[in-house]
């Protein structure tokens, strides 16, 4: 624990990504956070998770040689929860009937950095919805055989996940 961090009230979970390598993650995500900013009113869950999903998509293919964890803001650990749970983590947003949910309280948890996710395991991080949406749009890409500017256009969530063979 950085003890100047602390000091400014920065929470231990945000200062993963407070490291030189992250340096062009930050930069790009700007550049895309510009081009397409995160809006969350009127929106469901999926739709969310979709918008979370394509900011990595980007990221991943601005920067292809950098580890995942670098992408999400996780560590190295958190990342490894993650593939390690990918089913535990979709089937909770569909047993628990939360990807047309747009009750902000229930569903931002799911979109933003915290500590851990609620309802899963404290080791999770938090963000989940950004892991399950780069799946989703990664598949969806990859099965539609879109290029970039079109699978980061698409707005149709429904499109996206009909047309996907997403299968954690």
């Amino acid at each position: 624990r950085f003890a100047p961090y602390a000091s400014v009230g920065i929470p231990d979970y945000a200062t993963v990504s407070f490291t030189p390598e992250n340096i062009p993650v930050s930069a790009c995500r700007t550049i895309y956070q510009n081009r397409f900013p995160f809006e969350f009113e009127e929106k469901n869950l999926l739709e969310m998770i979709l918008e979370r999903g394509k900011e990595i998509y980007f990221l991943k293919k601005a920067m292809p040689g950098l580890p995942e964890n670098l992408l999400f803001g996780f560590s190295p650990e958190e990342m490894k929860w993650c593939h390690d749970n990918e089913a535990l983590i979709y089937n909770f947003f569909i047993q628990n009937n939360l990807l047309y949910e747009k009750n902000l309280q229930k569903t931002m948890r799911y979109v933003n950095d915290g500590p851990a996710t609620p309802g899963f395991d404290p080791k999770s991080p938090g963000n989940l919805g950004s892991f399950v949406g780069w799946k989703l749009i990664s598949n969806y890409s990859k099965n539609k055989n879109t290029d970039l500017e079109t699978t980061l256009t698409t707005d149709d969530a429904q499109e996206i996940i009909s047309g996907d063979l997403y299968k954690p």
